[in-house]
């Protein structure tokens, strides 16, 4: 019978939780540059620094993205994995291919939902208005006044990548490498 113990380490392993500190940077690095290139923008409410705020919700969306991207590989790469790795947690049945497909799943619409959350109230703040005008009488209109298209399709864009590079990495290695490479670049432009 297999513990919680093991089961939590094996989640930790086919989530590449060791690799979050570089997909983290990837998102500093963007961070820094526009804040570097905008110095006012979000800069308090009532005191909360909300670059930092909306610093924290970035990594968790991007957190989200990486290791739902990492567990959604290793379900689609099942039967590789029983002949060429079968130490890997989901060959040796510590982890079931649909418990790790429903976590991938559930990652990525976390990361959909974070993203909507913070990226709506932050234009709207930042254009000057307040959170009670955000919440009072806001028409469809407005949202897509405020709604900054290019956020949004950086992020689409981002967990097509993901998505696509999970499904067809054992496939192509260049196709792999392109778009794990276009990742890193999306999270800096995210």
């Amino acid at each position: 019978m297999v513990t919680f113990g093991e089961k939590f380490r094996a989640l930790l392993a086919t989530g590449r939780m060791a690799n979050l500190p570089t997909v983290w940077s990837n998102v500093l690095v963007g961070f820094w540059l526009a804040s570097a290139l905008n110095s006012s923008y979000l800069s308090t409410l009532s005191g909360i620094n909300l670059r930092l705020v909306f610093l924290g919700f970035i990594l968790i969306v991007a957190s989200c993205i990486y290791v739902g991207g990492c567990v959604l590989g290793d379900a689609r790469d099942i039967h590789f994995d029983k002949k060429n790795r079968p130490n890997r947690p989901l060959p040796q049945g510590i982890l079931s291919v649909s418990l790790v497909s429903f976590l991938a799943w559930g990652l990525f619409a976390l990361a959909s939902l974070v993203t909507l959350t913070y990226l709506l109230p932050s234009i709207y703040i930042s254009m000057g208005y307040s959170l009670t005008e955000l919440f009072g009488s806001i028409g469809a209109k407005d949202i897509k006044d405020i709604l900054q298209l290019h956020e949004l399709a950086v992020f689409l864009i981002m967990i097509v990548c993901v998505i696509t590079y999970a499904f067809i990495h054992k496939k192509s290695k260049p196709v792999g490498m392109f778009l794990m490479s276009s990742c890193s670049l999306l999270l800096v432009i995210f």
